[in-house]
C-alpha cells in the first residue's frame, strides 16, 4: 500500500514538474549557451539553492513517514547500521522515522530562510 502511494505520489510530482517545465519554456527560449556559461564559471542561482533544499526536505518527509509506518527493528547491518543503532538507541523503535523527521525540517527551514533571502527587495 505504502509503495503505491509513494508511486502516485512521485507521479504526481512528475507530473507538476512537466507542466511548470512547458510552462517556463513557452514564455521565452531557454538559454542555448549553457555548456559556455558553464566553462565561465557559472553558479547556481538562489532560487536553485532553495528549490533544492525543498526537494530533501520533501524526501525526509517522505522517509520519515515511511519509517513511522514500517519501522527498522535490530539487528541493524549496512553502511548506515551505527545511525540506525544510535536512533534505535536512543528514541526507541520510532528512533529512525524521529531523526528523519528532523532532518527534513532542517531541510524545509534551510528552505525557507534562502526563499526569504530571494524574495528579499534589493535597496
Amino acid at each position: 500500500m505504502l509503495s503505491i502511494l509513494s508511486f502516485l505520489l512521485f507521479f504526481i510530482a512528475f507530473l507538476v514538474f512537466v507542466r511548470w517545465d512547458r510552462r517556463r519554456i513557452d514564455q521565452g527560449a531557454p538559454d542555448t549557451d549553457i555548456r559556455q556559461k558553464i566553462q565561465n564559471g557559472w553558479n547556481a542561482s538562489q532560487s536553485a539553492k532553495y528549490q533544492g533544499a525543498a526537494g530533501v526536505a520533501a524526501i525526509a518527509a517522505v522517509s520519515a513517514i515511511s519509517q513511522w509506518l514500517s519501522p527498522n527493528l535490530p539487528p541493524f547491518t549496512g553502511r548506515w547500521s551505527w545511525l540506525n543503532i544510535a536512533a534505535y538507541e536512543a528514541f526507541g523503535t520510532y528512533g529512525m522515522a524521529f531523526v528523519t523527521t528532523v532532518a527534513s525540517l532542517a531541510f524545509a527551514i534551510s528552505a525557507w530562510s534562502l526563499w526569504k533571502q530571494v524574495r528579499r527587495p534589493i535597496k
